[in-house]
């Protein structure tokens, strides 16, 4: 749950970010150095925080990122829509 992370992360914004649980490979780790960074924009801006180089998400050159499925028994779509009436 790293999206998560970014309320903890503007308490103290600390230049070493570490996970314990689990690795990621530098794909992911981009990818989460990003979310941050253009998430947490109005609050570097209103700030006054230089944002470059302070998120680096730790990755592992040897991490293997696998699919995860999440099975669906049914699939509903519902359209709900309003509008004038003449």
């Amino acid at each position: 749950m790293l999206i998560l992370g970014i309320s903890y992360w503007k308490a103290y914004c600390p230049k070493e970010i570490i996970i314990e649980s689990n690795s990621l490979n530098k794909e992911q780790a981009e990818f989460w150095d990003t979310v941050y960074i253009k998430g947490l924009g109005e609050f570097f801006y209103k700030n006054k925080i230089d944002f470059r180089g302070l998120i680096k998400f730790p990755f592992n050159e040897n991490a293997v990122s696998a699919p995860t499925d999440f099975p669906r028994k049914t699939v509903r779509f519902w359209v709900w829509a309003g509008g004038k009436t003449q």
